[in-house]
């Protein structure tokens, strides 16, 4: 029986908000009516919805923005949140006292990390939006990949944060119950976006 990882849920559910917000930023309108003619966003939603019912995260799209989820989360594990940072930036803890470390407050730091996750992603997709250049038109996108390139690393630690706090109580499922008792959708979604470009 084939498990989800953890990291594959937490990244799929990530991944699939931030590439529905670069084509389509107001979250208050996304819906499936919205979407029904649009294969790709229809796709990631129902991809979102089904991921967030899986992981008992249980909001609207705009709650899980500002990471409301988290409010009152009893079993957030502080000490694996910290080790987290701690490994991606450890400079921080030089100046931070022991009372302090045992106060993050989760829901905060997942709204402030995926705000500035969500501006990353428009930053980092901008070549995206050029489907054609000539050879002599290449030095801009060389210099986007070069600063994209930079950013990996730290978009990289940043998205292990988000995904902790998406996941803390570390719910682990099989792909045939999240299609099956969650609507996962099926289908190869690199096709479904091929056949709408």
């Amino acid at each position: 029986m084939y498990f989800l990882t953890l990291k594959h849920m937490t990244n799929q559910l990530l991944t699939s908000f931030l590439e529905i917000y670069t084509l389509s930023n107001n979250i208050g309108k996304w819906s499936k009516d919205n979407f029904t003619n649009n294969p790709p966003r229809l796709y990631r939603l129902q991809a979102i919805e089904a991921l967030m019912k899986a992981l008992q995260i249980n909001c609207s799209y705009q709650e899980f923005q500002y990471g409301e989820f988290l409010l009152g989360q009893n079993q957030l594990v502080q000490s694996e949140l910290i080790t987290k940072i701690k490994k991606s930036y450890p400079i921080l803890f030089q100046t931070i006292n022991t009372e302090e470390k045992k106060q993050i407050d989760g829901q905060f730091m997942f709204e402030i990390l995926f705000s500035y996750r969500m501006q990353l992603q428009k930053l980092t997709s901008v070549k995206d939006s050029v489907l054609e250049y000539s050879e002599n038109n290449r030095y801009p996108i060389l210099i986007i990949d070069t600063i994209n390139n930079k950013l990996q690393s730290d978009i990289k630690a940043i998205d292990n944060i988000l995904e902790y706090l998406i996941n803390p109580n570390q719910i682990n499922i099989t792909k045939q119950e999240l299609i099956e008792k969650y609507n996962y959708p099926v289908g190869d979604l690199d096709e479904i976006d091929s056949d709408w470009i």
